[in-house]
């Protein structure tokens, strides 16, 4: 048979790299149901950049540009001649084109990948064998090894490996990356399809998913399934002459197993055993969400937040690890997905790295925040929801995202009542010089001292490790607002800045940086702007010009030249920019 083989796909399954369930809460393993359809065919989830950059989160990853890893295209199907290939592209092309092709969810390839050789975070090693059998595709068990030669079977930095030793890959023509991935959707997709009964399922596409692509898989309809059945009366054979009842069960693991859907047959179909499904199940929810549409789509039916305003803010972002601050645009409510969506830009603010729904429904601004923060010292911001008001336990609470944005790792009730965001609001920065960010309350009114209060938390945030009444009399955040920034290099603590947008003495938008202790000001600056109330524009801080240290930028939301949201970057002093730039993004 063609691409097939499909009497010996009983794979090899490798144990995941334990990094990946370190922060894992238990996961109610439901063997009837590994996924749904729906979250099996969504085949929009990603788009080759967004797998791209989400690869670049894994430092170890073996397949991530980072890593300079690249392989060849796959650009289509013929009867007569297998799979054809195009000229090398990233992980991320390749993943995405075989989904495209074979209509399949490219987060179930690479969650796939990670169960079999853990190419996704670098786990266990990138090693030739791991590379060429990287989605278990073509190894019976059974552990008879072959060796290859003259096949393309990876690059990495400009070097394609061509030969292998010892691979569990029983043919040459499924050897390699591109080969495994291509293999491996058209196997999974034709799996789903098949367990349903539908017997006539072959793609006929051209020009599809990229210019010049022929897919012609017209053969199809002439293999027989020998897998796992859902429930109904379906023909295995198109040849068959009459359909058969099936109950949906099939024996996995000694075990009577039902097939709720077409998805969970093909992932049984593909590894026939528990542990390995189960570890596929943990992998997928942890990245990308729940199994199940009404949790994976969690927040897609929602309503938008009635009676209040659309909410946006600008924060920074280091989204690379050890790179320059991004700018991330954070869209609260009125959203087109009902979520919360984080848009963070490529350097220029043209265009964005990745366009994410999160798992959250939108929100009313005035009781919800999303501030960025390196929280391990890895180099690297994740995002925070903050929920002010309207929390279950009546405290402030913080929830930290994974990275995806679609599940969380924490949720903390803090020790703090809730309050609107006008009371009080949570920062974060490296104020203590330890390399990591520390989050501190901020609390503009209400105050017992009739002051400005700092107060920083503890890890777990049930505790303060200081509570500093500053010099600064209280006041409300429209008048002014606290951030932090490594103005003075990033090999020191954050200092701590007082950004006042009303009620200047100057007239002008002033910052004023405090000293240690918050009791009196290092510098006063009035800056080169007029005065405006901070829904007008926005003082952050980044390391957005490598030049060692944070800058000041005013995102400027309102009353443009350019109808544009607009980015400025100040210069030491604050009277001039070294730019100013119209995003793509129009005013709020």
């Amino acid at each position: 048979m063609k691409k097939k083989a499909l009497s010996s796909l009983l794979l090899l399954l490798v144990v995941v790299a334990g990094l990946v369930f370190r922060a894992l809460p238990a996961h109610a393993f439901t063997p009837n149901l590994l996924m749904d359809d729906t979250v099996f065919n969504h085949v929009a989830s990603m788009n080759s950049g967004q797998i791209n950059t989400w690869l670049n989160t894994f430092p170890s990853s073996c397949i991530s540009p980072n890593n300079g890893f690249s392989a060849p295209d796959p650009t289509g199907y013929s009867p007569s001649g297998g799979f054809t290939y195009g000229g090398n592209v990233s992980a991320g092309q390749v993943v995405y084109d075989a989904a495209q092709a074979y209509s399949i969810n490219p987060q179930v390839l690479l969650t796939t990948l990670q169960k079999e050789q853990s190419l996704v975070t670098g786990g266990s090693g990138c090693s030739p064998l791991a590379y060429t059998g990287a989605m278990g595709y073509g190894c019976p068990d059974g552990g008879t090894t072959y060796n290859y030669s003259g096949v393309n079977l990876y690059t990495i930095n400009g070097t394609t490996v061509t030969a292998v030793n010892g691979t569990c890959v029983n043919s040459a023509a499924k050897a390699g990356f591109s080969e495994q991935i291509i293999h491996a959707a058209w196997l999974l997709k034709f799996g789903e399809q098949r367990s349903e009964g539908n017997t006539a399922w072959n793609v006929q596409m051209t020009n599809s998913p990229q210019p010049g692509d022929v897919w012609d898989n017209s053969d199809d309809p002439l293999s027989c399934y020998g897998g796992p059945m859902t429930q109904g009366s379906f023909k295995r054979c198109s040849t068959d002459t009459s359909a058969v009842f099936y109950d949906g069960y099939t024996t996995i693991d000694g075990a009577s197993t039902h097939m709720d859907t077409g998805a969970t047959a093909s992932l049984y179909w593909y590894t026939p055993h528990f542990n390995g499904n189960q570890n596929f199940d943990n992998l997928f929810i942890a990245w990308f969400g729940g199994i199940i549409s009404s949790n994976y789509f969690s927040c897609h039916n929602s309503s938008s937040v009635p009676g209040v305003p659309s909410g946006g803010s600008v924060i920074h972002n280091q989204y690379f690890q050890g790179q320059l601050d991004h700018l991330t645009y954070i869209q609260l409510n009125n959203t087109g997905s009902s979520c919360i969506e984080a848009h963070t830009w490529n350097y220029g603010y043209q265009s964005f790295i990745t366009d994410i729904a999160t798992n959250y429904p939108d929100v009313d601004p005035v009781a919800s925040q999303v501030i960025s923060a390196d929280l391990d010292g890895s180099g690297q911001d994740t995002l925070l929801y903050i929920q002010y008001m309207g929390t279950g336990s009546g405290k402030i609470e913080i929830s930290t995202w994974k990275p995806g944005y679609q599940q969380w790792l924490t949720n903390i009730a803090t020790n703090v009542s809730d309050a609107p965001t006008t009371h009080g609001q949570v920062i974060a920065g490296d104020v203590n010089g330890d390399g990591k960010d520390e989050l501190m309350y901020v609390q503009y009114q209400g105050t017992g001292s009739g002051k400005v209060e700092v107060h920083t938390w503890n890890p777990g945030l049930q505790s303060f490790s200081s509570d500093i009444a500053t010099n600064l009399a209280q006041a409300p955040p429209d008048h002014g607002q606290i951030i932090t920034g490594k103005v003075n290099g990033l090999g020191g603590p954050a200092s701590l800045m007082y950004v006042q947008y009303q009620g200047t003495g100057s007239g002008k938008v002033e910052v004023h940086t405090w000293n240690p202790g918050y009791q009196s000001f290092q510098t006063d600056i009035a800056t080169n702007l007029s005065e405006a109330p901070p829904t007008h524009g926005q003082v952050i801080s980044g390391n957005v010009m490598g030049d060692g240290r944070d800058d000041l930028m005013y995102v400027q939301y309102q009353n443009t030249g350019s109808g544009k949201v607009e980015v400025h970057t100040w210069k030491p002093g604050y009277q001039s920019f070294y730019t100013d730039i119209a995003t793509n993004l129009s005013q709020l």
